[in-house]
């Protein structure tokens, strides 16, 4: 890892290379999580008319839109809003952090460049650079300095590769499919809420729903009452919608906390998806989320972010 990071940031680093896209497990037994799932009357009468519950759910297991519209960012010219807000104990903003970016790619290179930037409250130190933990991660996730181009010559690879720059790579993608066995100290198997061990925690459900006008299967998976502030689940909740008819995935939403004696948190994320010229893009992103870290302060966050103007590349 690259030690210049403080501690807070190479652990959320760590924290969310884990959401990155795997394909399902062995112990993912989608026949199992049929005998558990909960069905409406609408997916009912749909099954009944030839929908194929089964193989719905191992579309789910093996979902991977997420994951091409993360990566397809690096692929794209782009326009993206900025709203980065860090609360106080009322909840009121304490700092922020606004801008309008525009990421241009052309010939495997691309570059940033932002306008209407305003900062707000003690967001950054006075030597300039970013004064919370979370800002940090946010630029490691969304933002590119300089020019950048794919694949880079080999007399100009970072050396870095096999460590933090790596698993930063990961996290410009920010896959998030959470359900995978998770790589964070403490947590083992908690988020892997698809695997036998977990399925007595969880209510599984499918049911019909609208985005938008846009009639959807939605996919659930809710921690049970008894276990909702249990620390034996991390994930509290997680919803996918799928379009009906093509089944491809709009949105997510999903809500994890777990606290343990090295951290503790609590993140609420909601995540649009379409697609442009046949390939996934994310549209919008809305974070909120609490985190402490050993020896360092709590830090409550909020960031918005809104995608436009996609313009593919190659990739």
């Amino acid at each position: 890892m690259n030690s210049n990071l403080p501690y807070s940031v190479r652990f959320l680093s760590l924290f969310f290379i884990w959401c990155r896209p795997v394909s399902a497990t062995a112990q993912e037994d989608p026949a199992a999580i049929y005998r558990h799932i909960h069905l409406d009357s609408v997916v009912i009468t749909a099954e009944r008319g030839g929908f194929d519950v089964l193989d719905f759910i191992e579309l789910v297991l093996r979902d991977t839109s997420f994951y091409e519209a993360f990566r397809n960012l690096r692929f794209a010219s782009y326009s993206f809003e900025n709203k980065l807000v860090i609360l106080d104990k009322s909840r009121q903003e304490k700092a922020g952090y606004r801008s309008l970016a525009h990421q241009v790619y052309d010939s495997s290179c691309w570059q940033m460049k932002e306008e209407q930037r305003s900062v707000s409250g003690p967001f950054l130190d006075p030597k300039g650079d970013y004064r919370f933990y979370t800002a940090k991660l946010y630029d490691r996730l969304f933002f590119t300095h300089g020019k950048i181009c794919h694949p880079a010559p080999a007399d100009v690879q970072d050396t870095r590769s096999k460590g933090m720059e790596k698993h930063v790579e990961e996290l410009k993608t920010l896959i998030f499919s959470p359900g995978k066995i998770a790589r964070v100290p403490l947590l083992g198997n908690k988020t892997a809420i698809f695997e036998k061990e977990m399925m007595a925690y969880y209510d599984y459900r499918i049911s019909a729903d609208s985005l938008s006008h846009r009639p959807c299967y939605k996919f659930s998976v809710e921690a049970k009452p008894q276990f909702l502030h249990s620390p034996r689940t991390v994930i509290k909740q997680l919803h996918t919608w799928f379009e009906k008819g093509s089944l491809k995935v709009v949105r997510r939403t999903y809500t994890l906390q777990a606290k343990t004696l090295l951290y503790q948190f609590k993140v609420d994320m909601k995540i649009d998806v379409n697609q442009t010229a046949g390939k996934y893009y994310p549209t919008a992103i809305d974070y909120e989320g609490r985190w402490k870290v050993v020896s360092k302060k709590a830090e409550d966050a909020l960031f918005r972010i809104r995608f436009s103007e996609f313009k593919p590349g190659e990739s």
